[in-house]
């Protein structure tokens, strides 16, 4: 090949290249693709109150990461119109299956949460209801060593579902509750 068809050639696959990165945008929004956010928050929730926890609770961690991305603030005593959340939490570990030796080889990592959602003054706006959110964990005789990261890790993704689902809960009910 000569030199100019090479050099022709590459800056075709430039233009190519530059052309196909400005119509992928265009093409995503056409097909009604967005970026997840959390939409706007109900007034009613700009202020929320977590009772049950620690402050250094792993679980309230997460949820005041979430609450403060979704606009709400986080309080140590509410007041009025202010949102109280209730949280219980359990953690479960049971062995779902044994190796010829009696070994567990595979586990259920349970989180089980019951919380309620009021308001200052006491009115119930969701009362207690539970949430389980459960990882099978496998059991690899020989990777003793990464074990418990992997199960810690679990965890925190149970930890980061569970907060989230709460968010999007109490976004539906005082969206469903306000005129």
């Amino acid at each position: 090949m000569p030199p100019t068809n090479f050099v022709s050639l590459m800056e075709n696959n430039h233009m190519m290249r530059n052309l196909f990165l400005i119509l992928l945008p265009l093409a995503l929004t056409a097909c009604g693709f967005h970026l997840h956010s959390v939409g706007s928050l109900p007034s009613a929730m700009q202020r929320i109150q977590v009772e049950g926890l620690a402050e250094n609770d792993p679980l309230m961690t997460a949820l005041k990461t979430v609450l403060t991305r979704a606009g709400a603030s986080v309080i140590s005593a509410a007041e009025g119109n202010d949102i109280v959340l209730h949280l219980s939490i359990e953690e479960t570990k049971r062995s779902i299956s044994l190796n010829r030796s009696g070994l567990s080889r595979e586990f259920d990592l349970g989180y089980n949460l019951i919380y309620d959602i009021k308001t200052a003054k006491g009115d119930i706006i969701e009362p207690p209801q539970k949430m389980k959110i459960n990882r099978e964990q496998y059991n690899d005789q020989f990777l003793i060593l990464g074990r418990q990261d992997e199960e810690n890790l679990l965890r925190q993704e149970m930890r980061d579902e569970a907060a989230e689902t709460l968010l999007r809960r109490m976004m539906f009910l005082l969206k469903a509750n306000t005129p």
